[in-house]
């Protein structure tokens, strides 16, 4: 039996069958390729019989694991080559094209004969001036089509660049006949990326000649400026950063001082009857850090009005339509045709921007007074309970 012929018809019905036409560079033909080279590579290199076969079988099966995985189809080409191989050869013999086949693997790091002279026919086509550029674009194709990745012609170039720059091949052979047919492909990469960079600076100097007849329509239409849009922004943002430090800060007050009137209630008033003179610093704690809790509450508590407007509010310019507390119980129906009736009015836009910036500050200084007392009340009666303490504990026998 002639192994290499039974490996042959192994892995074609694999491609026909099992592994998606989708693989436009992984293809079958990028496989007899391989095995070509391979031989050609291996003569060069003067291979035994024994060494010819291990690296063809190597090459037919190198990758016939997209059948099974398009990510890790390294490992499992070499469980197929087992499949197939562990009635033929020896456990050594099999171990040996394992290894070549996952030399294959980016960065390629091949460790003896076999395996560098795969590596190199793998990559053979770098040395070939029009097989590269097709080869290339097969694999632009595969990626877009077998993995879903729409990469763009210039990203895509200098991903090339980056590969053909970084590889090299490992036989004597393709030291001295491959390796000048690669440099002139690096070359060709690049003047391929230089005419894409030409390409670029052309579109992006009629980009900035549409957006300066685009600005000059603007200001026709004496649209508002960018600073005042940058303006509204920034205030927005730096209102809504201002209240969600309020907001932080209430919350750890209200979680310290439930915490303490938590100790205080489980740990203190039990121990009343024993100790009677932390009665009133412990009343006193306890008033303190609930008025605290009471107010912190208070500052975070939304206040959120009816939830409707109507026709005659968007009139008269008295409704702010970005505050969903004014519209939030209406149909939507009505809502957009409130909102699409303000975008035709600039004065009205910019006059809902106003008033939403006006009532997001007057909450935000509710916030900070109520805070403020918190603060306050918890500072003063914090004071009061240690000095009750200190006078109850001197002065009140227990």
């Amino acid at each position: 039996m002639n192994l290499l012929k039974e490996a042959e018809r192994y892995v074609t019905r694999l491609y026909q069958n099992e592994i998606p036409s989708s693989f436009e560079y992984h293809d079958l033909q990028h496989t007899l390729q391989v095995v070509h080279y391979s031989r050609v590579i291996g003569e060069e290199e003067k291979l035994s019989e024994e060494q010819m076969e291990a690296l063809l079988l190597a090459a037919w099966f190198h990758d016939s694991g997209f059948a099974r995985d398009k990510f890790n189809h390294e490992v499992h080409s070499v469980e197929i080559a087992r499949e197939f191989l562990k009635d033929y050869l020896s456990e050594e013999k099999i171990n040996a094209i394992a290894e070549a086949i996952l030399s294959t693997r980016l960065p390629q790091y091949p460790q003896n004969q076999i395996a560098r002279i795969l590596c190199d026919a793998d990559t053979y086509h770098l040395s070939l001036e029009e097989e590269f550029l097709i080869q290339s674009e097969k694999l632009k194709n595969e990626w877009r089509n077998a993995y879903n990745m729409e990469v763009e012609d210039r990203t895509f170039w200098d991903q090339t660049a980056f590969f053909i720059n970084l590889h090299q091949y490992f036989t004597n052979y393709g030291k001295t006949i491959l390796q000048p047919g690669k440099e002139y492909n690096q070359w060709q990469v690049r003047e391929k990326i230089k005419t894409l960079e030409k390409d670029q600076k052309k579109r992006e100097k009629k980009l900035e000649k549409d957006v300066d007849k685009l600005e000059k329509k603007l200001e026709k239409l004496k649209m508002p400026s960018r600073g005042i849009e940058s303006m509204f922004r920034l205030t927005a943002r730096n209102q809504i950063n201002l209240s969600a430090i309020a907001d932080n800060k209430a919350n750890i007050l209200i979680s310290v001082n439930a915490i303490i009137i938590s100790i205080v209630v489980t740990m203190l008033v039990r121990k009343f009857s024993e100790y009677p003179n932390i009665v009133l610093p412990s009343i006193v704690f306890l008033l303190t850090s609930l008025a605290t809790v009471i107010f912190g509450i208070l500052s975070t508590r939304p206040n959120v009005k009816g939830g409707r407007f109507t026709k005659e509010d968007v009139k008269q310019k008295k409704v702010n339509l970005l505050f969903f507390g004014n519209f939030y119980n209406m149909a939507y129906e009505d809502y957009e045709e409130a909102v699409k009736e303000m975008m035709k009015d600039y004065d009205g836009l910019y006059g809902n921007m106003i008033m939403d910036q006006y009532y997001l500050g007057r909450v935000l200084g509710k916030k900070y007074r109520l805070l403020r007392v918190a603060y306050t009340v918890f500072m003063f009666g914090f004071s009061i309970s240690v000095i009750t303490f200190i006078i109850s504990a001197f002065l009140v026998p227990v």
